[in-house]
């Protein structure tokens, strides 16, 4: 820093000296010298102005990024939501939804995916008798957050769903039951899930595991379906070195059945629960075997 300030004050002492000698060419010797200290200094600033602005004109000025951030509530006759608006990037965004009396905050949903408390989203509730009441969600305006934020409230005719657990059965309408040391593995094999409707997103993806007739598997993912139209369920299924893909059409509230031709599938709504089955032939242990392959869907 002090050898560009020592060349920038060298640089404007020889402009200076230069423009003074023209300018003294017009003056007596006596006017000379009471100008000399006057110049100097107008000059000085003069010359510093001529380069400074045309900096400025070149850089630009950064201004500060600014996301929008939006909110929304699943129904608007079972809560609502505050906090809104245009922030400047870094700025804290606190997003607040109040349930009504006749329901409950269930989560906060950004970009299909149910927003969690961690280092980005920090979660305040409030509670009554273990009922939430409201929640605040606070986040700071990032490219990563802008958006738009739903805050569901419970309701029986909910439009969002979350895939919950995946059973593997030999008959048709199984009812899960209780693992144990004593039940065989019926098969190995790799699940992986996706979802939407005109984009695909990938949900879930298990290893290869060794699944038990109708044994439920747990699933915990954040992704959750939003039935406000028809919505596409595939699943790819991987038993020892045979790929298959199986795709449903699931639709609010609807059961519906489908024959594909190399498998079948049906729908079934019922106690806010989607149950999608898949039947297929497969061979297991050499032998042609009837499989169904059932996702559970239940309401948020």
């Amino acid at each position: 820093m002090q050898g560009v300030e020592k060349y920038s004050k060298m640089f404007l002492d020889n402009i200076y000296l230069n423009l003074f000698d023209i300018f003294s060419c017009f003056l007596d010797n006596k006017k000379r010298k009471g100008y000399h200290k006057i110049m100097r200094k107008k000059l000085s600033i003069l010359l510093l102005a001529l380069l400074i602005i045309p900096a400025f004109a070149l850089l630009g000025c950064d201004k500060p990024q600014k996301y929008e951030i939006s909110a929304t509530c699943s129904d608007s006759s079972l809560g609502s939501v505050e906090g809104r608006g245009v922030f400047v990037d870094g700025n804290e965004v606190v997003l607040t939804a109040t349930a009504k009396t006749t329901s409950s905050f269930v989560a906060w949903v950004f970009d299909g995916k149910i927003v969690a408390n961690d280092d980005t989203y920090k979660i305040e509730e409030t509670k009554s008798k273990d009922v939430v009441t409201a929640s605040t969600l606070k986040f700071n305006a990032r490219a990563n957050t802008k958006g738009t934020y739903t805050a569901l409230f419970k309701d029986e005719k909910t439009l969002y769903a979350k895939l919950s657990t995946w059973m593997l059965s030999a008959t048709t309408d199984a009812e899960p039951e209780t693992d144990s040391l004593a039940k065989e593995v019926l098969t190995s094999m790799r699940l992986n899930v996706s979802q939407g409707s005109s984009v695909m997103n990938e949900i879930y993806d298990s290893t290869m595991i060794d699944v038990k007739e109708n044994v439920e598997i747990g699933i915990d993912t954040p992704y959750i379906l939003k039935l406000d139209n028809t919505q596409k369920i595939k699943a790819d299924v991987l038993m020892g070195t045979s790929p298959r893909t199986f795709r449903a059409d699931v639709e609010y509230h609807k059961s519906s059945t489908s024959d594909e031709g190399v498998y079948s599938y049906k729908v079934t709504y019922n106690n806010s629960t989607y149950k999608i089955e898949f039947e297929f032939e497969t061979l297991i242990d050499g032998e042609p075997t009837t499989l169904f392959l059932t996702l559970t869907y239940k309401n948020m």
